[in-house]
């Protein structure tokens, strides 16, 4: 893939995704080439943590093929949904890993908001 062309679709992946916060592109190696972070040394750091929960989860899915002999995709995607109301998706395309910080704030409506006063 060129990379005019993966510029534009992570912008389009930007411009629809407005709860975003951030994204590294990394390879399956680990190595990051492409984010929205500013200090590099930040996007060393989140690519080497997540990397790190990737292999553990794949060694789990060879854990699990070994008990289940059925077929199973052999890219990754992985969803995290924290308390504080964030959320971290990993998802693997080919030689590539796209991690996505999203924000996802809950939302009142105006009935529930009536209700707690």
């Amino acid at each position: 893939m060129a990379q005019s062309e993966l510029d534009k679709l992570l912008k389009a992946f930007e411009d629809k995704n407005t709860s975003m916060e951030y994204y590294i592109l990394m390879s399956v190696d680990g190595i990051p080439f492409k984010s929205n972070i500013e200090k590099n040394s930040e996007v060393v750091r989140v690519a080497g943590l997540i990397f790190d929960l990737i292999l553990y989860s794949k060694k789990i899915i060879e854990d699990l093929k070994k008990v289940n002999e059925q077929g199973v995709n052999e890219n990754l995607t992985l969803r995290m949904r924290l308390k504080n109301g964030e959320e971290i998706i990993v998802v693997q395309q080919n030689e590539y890993y796209l991690i996505s910080k999203q924000i996802c704030k809950i939302v009142d409506s105006g009935a529930e908001a009536e209700k707690k006063n």
